[in-house]
């Protein structure tokens, strides 16, 4: 889901080494975050393990198909390994390394939120630039930020990343009385597809939250962006049940 099982299938591949026909080192320590998630695109459900391994190690050494096809098993493993060893120990984050990021989605804002549930649309994986750019502990622009990540070493974001998306997660989950619709069961067609939300709702329906939210607290919509999430999410809920009640009311 987060992307581990990439790297963690590819060690099946890690043989004894054979010096013979030694295929080119691989720059191991210095794979950036966006050839990370271009090589990520190989790892599927549709291919099996050495089909996914082969796709790589075109993408990695500028091979074609033919000449990867044709390759001698013993030459096909030596490149596999070095492959596998580009993957090991890629979630462990360096103890030097300088990047900061926030990864308990609980201590974010209500703003940081409706940008990182917008960017995740795209993938979990295709958006780690996007997402580190907004919980990176850094004062400069969002845009800038995420072009340093796209080209900053995976080892130093890859962990940190992964544990706001856990988080993240699990924040959805505590909350999730507010990201259902209110039951109105029509058991009539239990076999009913539900309705797509209106492309206006799904594009602008946060930020008619946050305006609930400002109108609630008695603050402007930039101040109700810096709210922190909780604290948001318990004036929603509120809000939610307020209406349920009214509803009740009016039968």
């Amino acid at each position: 889901m987060f992307g581990l099982g990439f790297y963690l299938g590819l060690l099946f591949t890690i043989l004894p080494n054979n010096r013979r026909n030694k295929p080119p080192e691989i720059a191991t320590i210095s794979m950036k975050l966006r050839e990370y998630q271009r090589l990520s695109a190989f790892w599927n459900d549709g291919d099996d393990q050495v089909s996914q391994v082969a796709w790589i190690i075109m993408d990695v050494h500028g091979l074609t198909y033919d000449e990867v096809n044709n390759m001698e098993p013993k030459r096909f493993l030596k490149y596999s390994k070095r492959i596998g060893k580009q993957f090991n120990n890629i979630d462990k984050k360096p103890f030097y390394s300088w990047f900061k990021f926030e990864t308990d989605a609980n201590k974010i804002t209500l703003g940081q939120f409706i940008e990182v549930q917008h960017f995740m649309k795209q993938g979990q994986v295709d958006a780690m630039h996007l997402v580190g750019a907004s919980i990176w502990k850094d004062k400069r622009e969002h845009k800038a930020k995420s072009e340093i990540l796209l080209n900053t070493n995976i080892r130093h974001v890859l962990q940190d990343i992964t544990r706001f998306y856990l988080s993240f997660s699990e924040l959805v989950d505590s909350y999730k009385g507010l990201f259902e619709k209110a039951e109105e069961e029509d058991e009539s067609d239990e076999l009913a597809t539900p309705e797509k939300p209106h492309p206006f709702v799904d594009q602008y329906g946060w930020f008619f939250s946050a305006k609930q939210v400002a109108e609630y607290e008695g603050i402007t919509l930039a101040q109700a962006f810096d709210l922190p999430i909780i604290q948001a999410f318990n004036d929603l809920a509120y809000l939610k049940a307020f209406q349920s009640y009214q509803k009740h009311l009016n039968k």
